[in-house]
């Protein structure tokens, strides 16, 4: 048996292979049997096997999704924190700052924030935002962790004066469309729960579509008012008063009691 375990549930699990390794190309053969309380299960299938080179460098494992106890990746209240309760501001350019947020320009100015590792299964994104201005001919960001073409884990995107949510994975993936208008706040929520992505607006469930079940990305940040790694003109003139960023799907009750008044 190679390995038996009863550790606890979590996204990653490291095995220490250097014994093996040190022995040149060892084969290494693996199946899983699954152990119930009143009997055990093992596929139908020949045991599996791999070979570790011993000539490799080794291999850098990636950075793990370090989240506060109710899975935050981030947590700003833009009103009353010039830095976030939980998670780091990577870099800010705003028109101004007063007691109901931090407002951008739509022309050059947003919010960057650092996501080492952005979550691959569940996630919920929040955003309380007043656009000021619909952009003209284009579309404009509320939130945008884009980092290149087919990689983009999420993006709150205006389009036409209607509200998307929006994946590149694989594939494209959106929401429908919903109305937004400008000169009120609105609650703004995307969670991405299994393979479905489910848009809220101010509490209410709007959208949904399907949506990659594991999403693996480049993305090591995310803004707000703009896309942080395109050269075009993806801003949007608005104020935001909060972002949150969660690994783990919120439930509807959870979005619908962060919805606050106008």
């Amino acid at each position: 048996m190679l390995l038996s375990t009863n550790s606890e549930p979590g996204p990653r699990l490291t095995l220490d292979l250097t014994a093996p390794r040190a022995k040149g190309n060892a084969d290494l053969w693996w199946r899983v049997i699954t152990v119930g309380s009143n009997a055990e299960t093992v596929a139908d299938v020949p045991p599996a096997r791999f070979t570790l080179d011993p000539d490799a460098p080794p291999q850098a494992l990636p950075p793990e999704v370090k989240t506060g106890p109710n899975r935050e990746l981030v947590v700003h209240s833009l009103r009353d924190e010039k830095s976030p309760k939980f998670g780091n501001l990577l870099s800010e350019k705003f028109e101004s700052r007063n007691a109901d947020g931090v407002r951008v320009n739509g022309r050059d100015q947003m919010l960057v924030y650092s996501v080492p590792a952005w979550p691959e299964e569940d996630f919920t994104v929040v955003v309380r935002v007043r656009i000021d201005e619909m952009p003209k001919d284009r579309i404009g960001q509320i939130f945008s962790a884009w980092a290149a073409g087919m990689d983009d884990p999420l993006r709150l995107v205006v389009d036409n004066g209607k509200l998307f949510a929006r994946i590149e994975a694989g594939g494209g993936f959106a929401t429908q469309g919903v109305a937004i208008d400008t000169g009120h706040w609105h609650d703004v929520a995307a969670v991405k729960h299994g393979a479905r992505l489910t848009l809220f607006l101010d509490g209410k469930l709007v959208g949904s579509s399907a949506a990659p079940e594991f999403t693996t990305t480049s993305a090591h940040d995310c803004a707000l008012g703009g896309n942080p790694h395109f050269s075009g003109n993806e801003f949007l003139a608005g104020t935001f008063a909060y972002f949150g960023l969660w690994a783990r799907a919120l439930s509807s009750d959870e979005v619908r009691q962060m919805a606050g008044p106008d």
